[in-house]
């Protein structure tokens, strides 16, 4: 049987011993060379005065602000910022369901998708209206957010948040597979 990698991680943490015990601050090289030996990409993420991970990113080679939400099913953009990354408002409408309930929601090819200046393939990208998430972090952080970054990403890559360390894990297909 193959466990997940967060499971074989935590076991060789735990078959190293005492010696491996948790400090109070984080420790980023070993973790991180861990992961990286596993064949993971790291991103560095910044912590929002809310608690809330960003990350810089681009769709279509146009730059962007991204949260990390490990509870969005999708990478999803905020409606009216749309026409900035060149995309059609009109393409792909449905319907969705969020927290708060119905939602209309766009669908939207992408030619190309980077977080941290590294390429993730994501072929599709949604939008809806996320003026409440958007207005709300500009509010208290000064952060203009673009959009989410979502289980598509997270999941679909092996993502592992680093909270202590502000970074994000992923493992991404290697060039030219």
């Amino acid at each position: 049987m193959r466990l997940p990698l967060i499971v074989n991680l935590v076991l060789a943490l735990a078959a190293a011993g005492p010696a491996m015990a948790i400090a109070a601050e984080p420790e980023p090289e070993p973790v991180r060379a861990f992961v990286e030996g596993q064949g993971f990409v790291t991103f560095k993420l910044t912590k929002l005065r809310t608690g809330h991970e960003v990350i810089e990113g681009t769709i279509n080679g146009i730059a962007g602000t991204f949260v990390l939400d490990s509870g969005a099913n999708r990478t999803v953009l905020h409606k009216d910022r749309l026409a900035k990354f060149g995309l059609d408002a009109t393409s792909g409408q449905g319907a969705g369901a969020g927290a708060g309930g119905a939602v209309a929601i766009g669908t939207h090819a992408v030619s190309g998708f980077t977080l941290g200046g590294k390429p993730v393939p994501l072929g599709t990208i949604y939008s809806t209206d996320l003026a409440s998430v958007v207005g709300s972090l500009k509010a208290v952080a000064g952060v203009e957010i673009d959009g989410v970054v979502g289980q598509d990403v997270l999941s679909g890559y092996s993502g592992i948040i680093n909270i202590g360390t502000s970074e994000l894990y992923l493992k991404l297909p290697r060039p030219g597979s």
